[in-house]
């Protein structure tokens, strides 16, 4: 039974230890963001997200005209196709 407490109070020792590195990863990660932040003086692209998201449907409806006309002329020749058949 004491080999059993000495195991758990090791366990909790290192779980300790870790929580203390994780504690202390977390201020240096904080304090890495507090440097690396943007300026206030850098540009504000967000103006362009409207005009991005409206080529992209643009671009969506192209692909799907095109996925249209491409199945249209499979179409056309399957026809074309049967009346040579006949």
């Amino acid at each position: 039974m004491q080999n059993v407490n000495d195991h758990r109070a090791t366990y909790l020792d290192k779980v300790k230890e870790l929580e203390d590195a994780n504690a202390k990863l977390e201020c240096k990660i904080k304090e890495w963001y507090t440097k690396h932040r943007p300026a206030a003086g850098e540009k504000d692209y967000s103006k362009y997200f409207k005009q991005i998201a409206n080529l992209q449907a643009k671009i969506l409806a192209a692909q799907v005209a095109n996925a249209s006309i491409v199945l249209q002329l499979d179409n056309a020749r399957l026809a074309a196709d049967d009346f040579k058949l006949k």
